[in-house]
């Protein structure tokens, strides 16, 4: 292993910028009131209220009981799915954004060479095979890393991004292998394990330390990071030495006290694998498969923690107005929480398709080159993540 170790790394300078990483895969998505899974013969199925034909199912009749929509799909987010031939396909309003013709109702191609597109209240990240980030929707608070900031000269409030909408795709950043759509920010986590943000930060979401009203300029906030998560107006990290770290607020668009909000980013707990914002309370996945529910008092000063359930594979959903998500178990049984109060649950389906762990982003310390530099440490560190060591 020393030797293959330091043979990548005498050409990791020449590499490093044409890595193709591994991408964890999607099974299971919601925006609170539709409801997305992946079955095990990677076919896709949806319900829900289905107002703007957001099911997919060729109405906008609400949709009771899952109903197959699609084949041969790898990840979803809502409104939005990756096939095994890395096309990306889209209904319901976000089609709009795709043609000049009313909203499909059913899934449309939209773009090819994607591994995923993560969906945001008003914008759409997309990542595409070469690590490319690409963004599409609303950018009127920069979330799309684009435009020019223009203000009130009497009130700073009022400032904005121009062009604040895009109809079609735009490049916001390379070497990109993940990123989270919040309500109007986003957080991408680039192949190096550092961390950028960009768009609007006036609850702290931003993580640059002070109140800024919106930032279009993706900025980088955090380093030895492995893992992203973005809640309505909060953003989470989970660095290579498994603490959790978040920003912003987890009262969602309904705190207006500035004193409960974080401007930089604070540790939340350890051994956390995934995270779930909802309206005044979480959802907390631990590395150890038990999952937590994190509720905060009416003026957000306390939280209480309590233990739910066990052998949990992910969890699904950020709902700023509501309490709705998904629970997948480690045995395929979907299951739909409600947690408003006393938290409920549901089976909704068996079958459903695990997420696979992303294991070339995990953190590896080789023995071999302890006694070298941080960089070189980096570099194979790097391409461990990459999946090539």
């Amino acid at each position: 292993m020393k030797k293959i170790s330091f043979l990548i790394l005498s050409i990791t300078i020449i590499m490093i910028s044409n890595i193709a990483f591994a991408f964890e895969n999607s099974t299971i998505a919601t925006d609170g009131s539709n409801f997305y899974a992946i079955k095990d013969d990677n076919s896709l199925w949806a319900w829900g209220e289905n107002k703007n034909g957001e099911v997919g199912n060729g109405t906008t009749e609400a949709c009771d009981d899952p109903t197959k929509i699609m084949e041969d799909v790898i990840y979803v987010s809502p409104q939005y799915a990756v096939k095994s031939d890395n096309t990306l396909w889209t209904w319901g309003k976000y089609s709009d954004f795709f043609s000049e013709d009313n909203a499909s109702l059913v899934p449309v191609k939209v773009m090819d060479n994607v591994k995923a597109a993560d969906v945001g209240w008003s914008s759409t990240l997309i990542i595409k095979e070469d690590n490319s980030l690409w963004g599409i929707g609303y950018n009127n608070y920069g979330q799309l890393g684009q435009g020019e900031i223009l203000r009130s000269s009497d009130d700073l409030e009022t400032e904005y991004c121009d062009p604040s909408v895009y109809e079609q795709p735009v490049k916001i950043m390379n070497n990109v292998l993940d990123a989270e759509a919040g309500v109007n920010h986003s957080i991408a986590l680039k192949t190096d394990g550092s961390v950028y943000t960009f768009g609007a930060g006036y609850y702290g979401q931003l993580g640059y330390g002070d109140y800024l009203f919106l930032s279009n300029v993706p900025t980088k906030v955090m380093e030895n990071v492995k893992d992203i998560a973005a809640g309505s107006s909060s953003s989470f990290a989970l660095k290579d030495d498994n603490t959790y770290w978040w920003c912003g607020t987890l009262f969602g668009e309904h705190n207006d006290s500035q004193e409960l909000d974080y401007y930089e980013f604070e540790q939340l707990d350890d051994d956390i694998k995934d995270i779930s914002v909802h309206y005044k309370t979480s959802l907390v996945l631990k590395n150890d498969g038990s999952l937590w529910q994190y509720s905060f008092t009416g003026d957000g000063s306390e939280s209480v923690k309590k233990k739910i359930s066990d052998n949990i594979n992910c969890i699904s959903g950020d709902d700023s107005n509501g309490y709705k998500t998904l629970v997948l178990n480690n045995d395929g049984e979907l299951f739909l929480y409600d947690l408003d109060g006393e938290y409920t649950s549901e089976k909704i389906m068996d079958n459903v398709k695990l997420q696979e762990e992303n294991v070339s982003a995990e953190q590896t310390n080789f023995l071999d080159i302890e006694s070298k530099s941080d960089e070189a440490q980096k570099a194979v560190n790097a391409l461990t993540r990459a999946g090539i060591i």
